[in-house]
């Protein structure tokens, strides 16, 4: 689920499992489409009284179906809107890193799935090219993946559905009786964090989840500073975090500083934690890179790709798919659009949820 929808922060204790605090409040992204929710939800039972009304009145229902047409229609208006909104955020979502891998991994099919592998990478070689991304990194070894590493806030929108197990079927050159060939390579997409993008305030916590001392500064300075209580500590009970701060003269402006640093460091672990679970979540991108696995097939006799999510065919060679980006992102373009219509199905699900 996008981050903006996450209730509040989900924190861990020493000996227990991602602990998700209901204290937090709301995003005003949250809110603003529970009030769109909340909306449809009221119109939906104008129509269920309407009806019920409809049934029991034995006069015109002539104005009862005006009424109800009515209100169906500022249902629809409002699911478009809805739409939209969702899929403007979750473009937003996608552009916060901007800094992505890309993982060929060689499946079966031996030198074959190893020569569609090069083939791969000089793809995505050319749409980072024809996009201006900056390639930060490029390895093509013989023992071992090929990798590229990219930098774009739209890289990952564009790479994300790359994701998974790739099948060619073409008849290879070293084949003397034409027997068609099929190799399979799996493909990971690694979004690295960019920690710099996050909104580190909305990873504040709160203060009844702070335990306050106020201690004399350590270091020299005067009386002042030795035999008045200026310093302070802020332990962050729900993480154990620590923050000391004596900085300055005032006590004041020390535990300012030590909530901001407070923030930052619950921000940081926060951002590290959801890094290690897309890590952990790269395994189920690939599988066991087995053909039948397959997320698109590359026809070469046919001329013919095909996404099997969608489902979703292009006919071109594969020659002019790898060097013209314009087949890429015919390709491209129904599945983002599917994938966008998904997300907004699962999101307005979860917030009639909410309000039940």
């Amino acid at each position: 689920m996008l981050s903006f929808l996450i209730r509040p922060f989900a924190y861990k204790d020493q000996n227990s499992v991602l602990l998700t605090s209901t204290r937090k409040t709301l995003s005003q992204d949250h809110k603003v489409f529970l009030e769109l929710a909340q909306q449809r939800k009221e119109f939906l039972e104008l129509i269920e009284e309407l009806n019920k009304l409809r049934q029991e009145s034995h006069g015109d229902e002539h104005d009862f179906d005006k009424e109800l047409t009515s209100l169906r229609n500022e249902v629809d208006c409002l699911d478009a809107k809805f739409k939209s909104s969702i899929e403007e955020k979750v473009i937003q979502e996608q552009k916060r890193s901007s800094t992505v891998t890309v993982d060929i991994i060689p499946g079966a099919g031996g030198s074959e799935a190893r020569l569609f592998a090069q083939v791969l990478l000089e793809l995505y070689s050319n749409l980072a090219f024809a996009q201006n991304w900056k390639i930060l990194d490029k390895l093509d070894s013989e023992s071992a993946s090929l990798r590229m590493t990219v930098q774009d806030p739209l890289a990952f929108v564009y790479l994300q559905h790359e994701a998974g197990v790739h099948r060619v079927q073409r008849v290879p050159v070293t084949e003397r009786s034409g027997r068609m060939h099929t190799s399979t390579v799996a493909v990971r997409i690694i979004e690295e964090p960019d920690f710099d993008n996050y909104n580190i305030q909305s990873y504040a916590p709160l203060w009844q989840d702070i335990e306050f001392q106020a201690i004399r500064s350590s270091g020299p300075g005067g009386q002042n500073v030795n035999k008045v209580e200026t310093a302070v500590r802020l332990t962050h009970r729900p993480t154990g975090i620590s923050i000391r701060c004596e900085q300055e003269r005032l006590q004041q402006r020390n535990k300012l500083l030590a909530y901001q640093m407070l923030t930052h460091r619950i921000a940081k672990l926060a951002i590290g934690k959801l890094a290690a679970e897309k890590e952990t979540s790269l395994r189920t991108q690939t599988g066991t890179m087995e053909r039948n696995e397959k997320i698109r097939t590359y026809n070469y006799p046919q001329r013919r790709i095909t996404d099997h999510r969608v489902p979703f065919s292009i006919s071109c060679s594969i020659e002019d798919y790898v060097e013209a980006t314009k087949f890429y992102f015919k390709l491209f373009k129904p599945i983002q659009s599917l994938w966008l219509e998904k997300k907004s199905s699962e999101l307005l699900s979860r917030l009639i949820s909410d309000l039940q």
